[in-house]
C-alpha cells in the first residue's frame, strides 16, 4: 500500500470539505483508478472538470502512482 497526500484547491475544497488528506492505495495504481475512488467518496467530483497533478506535474490518467506521491486536484482555471 502507498500512502498518498492528496491536496484539493479552489471549489474542490468545498466539495471534499478539506484542503488535504492522506489516502492509502495499492502500488502502481493508475491515476484514473484513484479518481474513481475519490469520486465514489465525494460524488459531486463527478460533476466538475478538474486536472490532476502528480508530484507537482500535470499527470495523465494512465500514470501509475508510486510510493509517497503527492497528488493535487485542481479546479478549472482560465488564463488571459
Amino acid at each position: 500500500m502507498n500512502e498518498l497526500n492528496i491536496l484539493y484547491f479552489g471549489m474542490l475544497t468545498d466539495i471534499t470539505g478539506c484542503q488535504k488528506e492522506s489516502f492509502q492505495i495499492e502500488g502502481n495504481t493508475p491515476i484514473s483508478e484513484l479518481k474513481i475512488l475519490l469520486e465514489s467518496k465525494y460524488p459531486p467530483l463527478k460533476e466538475v472538470e478538474y486536472k490532476t497533478t502528480y508530484n507537482r506535474t500535470l499527470a495523465d490518467d494512465n500514470l501509475p502512482i508510486t510510493d509517497d506521491a503527492e497528488i493535487a486536484l485542481l479546479p478549472p482555471f482560465s488564463g488571459g
